[in-house]
């Protein structure tokens, strides 16, 4: 009974280990390929997007893990989400690096 349980315990883990993996994926494709279609990127710059996406997203969920109180939590993630514009300027030319950012204010104003 006991072997039982733990198996049925580590199958939960790893299907909720992939269902959020999958998340992170689907998240990540999303906003790369929204990149592609406003800012014209070419397939290997939304190869890299989607990666940054990918590594930034990971990030974020270690930080949920491991922080326990509202204001580190916050604090943190915004530490990694402050990394996302230099990460893309390495990737984007000056033109799209300067329509991201305009896009990107709009989004903040909601202002889209």
């Amino acid at each position: 009974m006991k072997r039982l349980i733990l198996t049925v315990f580590v199958i939960a883990i790893s299907m909720t280990r992939t269902f959020c993996q999958t998340n992170i994926e689907q998240l990540a494709d999303k906003i790369a390929q929204r990149m592609k279609d406003s800012l014209n990127l070419t397939a290997l710059q939304k190869d890299k997007i989607f990666s940054i996406n990918i590594e930034l997203q990971n990030r974020k969920m270690q930080v949920w893990k491991e922080q326990k109180s509202q204001d580190s939590l916050k604090r943190y993630l915004q530490q990694v989400e402050n990394t996302r514009d230099s990460l893309y300027k390495t990737i984007l030319t000056p033109d799209q690096m300067a329509m991201y950012r305009q896009k990107k204010r709009n989004l903040v104003n909601n202002n889209p």
